[in-house]
């Protein structure tokens, strides 16, 4: 077996889930391209359920169709999620339960890697305790371009953290017997799907920096990108104590050497954060 073949196999640990009906089901966005195209691929490669979260009809079929070219029996389902409109992602959990600016007014960047996941997330909270009852910042929204960009990615990272501190392990909503729910941020690293990103930012220096790294051969491609984030969602090495915890490559937590924003360790930070998207979420009637 190759290096990357053991590398797939440890991170579910050869597991067949087929009928687990608390570990099976898997919601990816970004699933038709770079990590997140590949995460569906090991997860339908072990019989998991996956919605694929596409920006249009036509993609999520055409990656349905590539993936069952190689597993016939993949048990796969297109939620089209756009995230440059919160009403598609509404749509799109509703159907699961049953450059500058966007049209709703946020910065592209924001909405599209932070706020969207957010009122994602926010809607299926119900079904994500439901199921695991019953189964084992001042203005953050001024900056552009790589300020922006980063910005969103930390968002994120305390999102998780906020979601960990509510109803992760050891939660007060866990010890009530109201559900438990395991969160983890991940990081990309050098992944292929950098250059993507390099061809819709408008920001000179990120460009040239993702450039360089392409150059120099610091990528690796989606297939290997994805594994962390298969372990976290699927492996039985994942632990209940990893959870909330920030993810590097490969499945690994990251550790006091691994370059992480002061800001994604603030307390502070994310509660500010979690209470401005809540209240502007609210307003704006997306939840």
């Amino acid at each position: 077996m190759s290096s990357r073949g053991k590398m797939r196999c440890r991170v579910v640990n050869g597991q067949d889930m087929t009928g687990q009906e608390y570990l099976r089901i898997f919601i990816v966005t970004g699933a038709t391209a770079g990590i997140g195209y590949y995460t569906v691929q090991n997860l339908a490669a072990h019989n998991a359920k996956v919605y694929l979260c596409v920006r249009s009809a036509e993609k999520g079929d055409d990656t349905v169709l590539a993936i069952k070219k190689l597993y016939p029996k993949a048990d796969l389902q297109v939620l089209v999620m756009d995230h440059t409109s919160l009403a598609t992602v509404v749509s799109a959990s509703e159907s699961f339960l049953s450059h500058s600016l966007t049209k709703d007014g946020h910065a592209t960047e924001w909405q599209t890697n932070y706020l969207a996941h957010w009122v994602f997330t926010c809607r299926l909270l119900p079904c994500l305790l439901r199921t695991a009852k019953v189964s084992k910042p001042g203005d953050l929204t001024k900056d552009i371009g790589m300020t922006q960009y980063g910005q969103s990615k930390l968002a994120n990272i305390l999102h998780a953290k906020t979601l960990h501190r509510l109803y992760g392990p050891n939660s007060q909503h866990a010890k009530g017997g109201k559900g438990e729910i395991w969160t983890s941020a991940v990081h990309p690293r050098a992944s292929r799907i950098f250059s993507q990103l390099a061809g819709r930012t408008t920001d000179a220096n990120l460009q040239r920096l993702l450039k360089f790294f392409n150059f120099f051969g610091g990528y690796v491609n989606g297939d290997i990108g994805s594994y962390t984030s298969v372990f976290c969602g699927a492996s039985s090495e994942m632990k209940s104590e990893q959870s909330g915890k920030y993810f590097v490559r490969i499945a690994k937590v990251a550790s006091h050497a691994d370059p992480l924003s002061p800001s994604a360790k603030n307390d502070v930070v994310r509660d500010k954060l979690e209470q401005w998207t809540q209240k502007t979420m609210s307003l704006e009637g997306w939840v």
